[in-house]
């Protein structure tokens, strides 16, 4: 009998998946590929900080800034939207570098057109803070409580920088008591 889905290495298992409902996909596509039983179940969500004061006063004075580094997609859609409220659009960013967290994040700045001049080796905010190039000053936009590996290695690289929170993480939990059961009968040994 010929079954090449048996020797999946994921055959079998379930996996719970809980990040936001409109980044689960691609986590979820791959997991299934090795042949995971996959449960998406969101239990958190990102929401723009709106109106963002620091951000418009930021973008304003653009051209004080080197780099403008995204930790996250949902800090580019932030950024998106803001830019579209002030009736800009990439042509306002000439003469500014782009530095991307990872490829999820530098493909959220392609989808706008944009490329990013620097992705680190390691898809994190220390390796993201060590490898920026330095020069002048950073406009970072990010979480309301992000990483603070970033901040710590712009200070010990002198690197001067602007931290701005444009969106927050939302924990809800709506299927909780469903969740809880099948974790505890075993169910979904993975998440």
């Amino acid at each position: 009998r010929f079954c090449w889905f048996d020797r999946l290495p994921l055959r079998g298992r379930k996996i719970l998946v809980t990040r936001p409902r409109e980044r689960a996909g691609t986590l979820s596509e791959k997991l299934r590929a090795l042949g995971a039983d996959v449960w998406e179940y969101p239990c958190i969500e990102t929401k723009a900080i709106r109106p963002c004061p620091a951000m418009t006063g930021a973008l304003e004075r653009l051209g004080d800034y080197e780099w403008l580094v995204f930790t996250s997609p949902a800090g580019v859609a932030a950024f998106r939207g803001e830019l579209r409220r002030m009736g800009k659009d990439g042509r306002y960013l000439a003469g500014v570098k782009l530095a991307a967290i990872g490829t999820g994040t530098a493909r959220a700045l392609h989808e706008m057109g944009l490329m990013a001049d620097y992705i680190p080796e390691v898809y994190d905010a220390a390796h993201l803070g060590a490898g920026l190039p330095a020069g002048g000053k950073v406009l970072i936009l990010r979480a309301e409580i992000g990483s603070p590996a970033l901040t710590e290695a712009f200070k010990e690289r002198t690197i001067a920088y602007d931290d701005i929170p444009v969106y927050k993480t939302v924990y809800e939990n709506p299927r909780s008591e469903e969740l809880r059961a099948a974790l505890e009968a075993g169910e979904v040994p993975f998440v």
